[in-house]
């Protein structure tokens, strides 16, 4: 089976905030799992939607996300 680039890097970032346990900024996820950083606002943007994920905004008018795991078991379709 072969994912998309887009999947692979959503699975990445999920599975970094399931490993690390609490919430975590978007440069130290798309750093550590490779990312790129233009494409980690979108993917994040979908993981929102989708209530796997949530996006917090920083203090201090700072205009950085950090984000954490909210589902705690995920069910994915493969058919």
């Amino acid at each position: 089976m072969q994912l998309n680039l887009t999947t692979d890097y959503a699975i990445r970032l999920v599975l970094y905030l399931a490993t690390v346990e609490r919430a975590a900024g978007s440069t130290e996820i798309s750093d550590s799992m490779c990312i790129p950083r233009g494409q980690f606002g979108s993917i994040s943007k979908t993981l929102r939607e989708r209530g796997i994920i949530e996006t917090l905004r920083g203090t201090n008018g700072r205009s950085f996300f950090h984000f954490h795991f909210v589902r705690s078991t995920v069910h994915f379709n493969m058919s």
